[in-house]
């Protein structure tokens, strides 16, 4: 950015590290927490919150889920976010591929969450 901040972060993660987010944060800007992979946040989410208030920062956790019983809703949003990745340079981080006969080694990777992108099997 240009030093104004991200007006949104989107934080699978979580674990120690998620408060660092509302730094990252532009003024009325918003973190999406939509996994735990490192766990629940150590930090106390609100008094974080509270020490960076000149921002007005927001914390929204989301799934997909909450769709479960929209189906019309679901249906936008799913159009709306292929359309987005489809014509987009938005391309996932590769950690690693793998032959599938070598998926346990690939779901090793997994486990070791030392893989800092998506995990591919070929066929």
């Amino acid at each position: 950015t240009d030093g104004h901040g991200a007006d949104i972060v989107f934080d699978h993660v979580a674990g120690k590290a998620f408060t660092d987010g509302l730094k990252m944060v532009a003024p009325l800007g918003m973190i999406v927490s939509y996994a735990v992979l490192g766990g629940m946040p150590e930090t106390d989410l609100f008094a974080a919150m509270r020490a960076n208030i000149e921002k007005s920062p927001a914390v929204r956790c989301f799934t997909m889920h909450t769709y479960d019983h929209m189906e019309e809703p679901r249906r936008e949003a799913m159009a709306r976010a292929v359309e987005f990745l489809g014509g987009s340079t938005v391309r996932p981080a590769i950690a690693a591929r793998f032959p599938l006969a070598e998926a346990r080694d690939a779901h090793a990777l997994i486990e070791s969450r030392n893989a800092a992108g998506k995990i591919v099997l070929k066929p």
